[in-house]
């Protein structure tokens, strides 16, 4: 029997499985401090020099670093990164189907900027052109990560493009965006700067790893509130997102 995504609104005794918004937060927040107490946990290996050697404990360090591209919590960014994308496809039909065809471009736009990050996440292309950056200009301190400005540049002409969607949005909706978005944004390049600022002046030791457990639990946080969001406005607007067999 397959299974189908509903947007009527219908009474909860008579729902399939519900996807609770508050629950999932709740939940996607527990990993996120469970990947942050174990970034912590490895951190020694990194900060005193062993992560050359071999044994057990480096393997997993190595696996559970948040600033490690080939890690857990890697995998987990690209899979809340695809999931958001997911619910922005599921908004846009939604949107579709309820309200006419009002915003729904805007919602599989969106979508689509979040299958870029996801890949991004993945496979780094901000470090691609960061290199490219740091090579055509002499860039240090706060731009240690030249991308950063190339990310900057990204966010503004991003945000600028939204603004008529936000306002259309309902205010509830509108400010969890902001806030998910700034929270985001603030890790992936206001401490991406200061960790850059550290490197050049204190090198790869406890305040850097540190920055990077601030920095990543942000990103991850600020995807994690966005996708309370998502849920949030389904509900808001369609009712419940359920999974539940087809009638008949």
């Amino acid at each position: 029997m397959s299974a189908e995504l509903s947007f009527a609104r219908v009474h909860p005794a008579q729902a399939g499985v519900v996807i609770v918004p508050r629950d999932m937060f709740t939940a996607l927040a527990a990993i996120i401090a469970v990947l942050a107490l174990l970034h912590l946990a490895a951190m020694p290996v990194y900060v005193y020099g062993m992560k050359g050697a071999d044994g057990i404990h480096v393997r997993a360090a190595r696996y559970f670093m948040l600033q490690n591209e080939r890690s857990v919590p890697t995998w987990f960014s690209v899979v809340l990164i695809a999931m958001n994308m997911g619910l922005l496809v599921l908004n846009g039909v939604a949107n579709r189907q309820l309200q006419g065809a009002t915003s729904t471009l805007s919602w599989l736009s969106l979508a689509a900027v979040f299958a870029f990050l996801s890949l991004d996440e993945q496979v780094t292309i901000h470090e691609a052109i960061g290199d490219r950056i740091g090579t055509a200009y002499d860039v240090g301190g706060f731009l240690s990560f030249p991308w950063i400005v190339a990310g900057a540049a990204f966010t503004l002409i991003v945000g600028l493009s939204y603004i008529g969607f936000l306002r259309r949005l309902p205010r509830r909706t509108a400010g969890l965006f902001l806030l998910s978005g700034g929270i985001f944004v603030g890790g992936a390049l206001v401490v991406e700067m200061i960790e850059g600022r550290t490197i050049a002046t204190f090198g790869f030791g406890a305040a850097y790893y540190l920055l990077v457990l601030i920095e990543e639990t942000m990103e991850m946080l600020g995807q994690a509130l966005f996708a309370f969001a998502l849920l949030d406005h389904l509900a808001l607007t369609g009712g419940p997102i359920r999974l539940a067999p087809p009638l008949g």
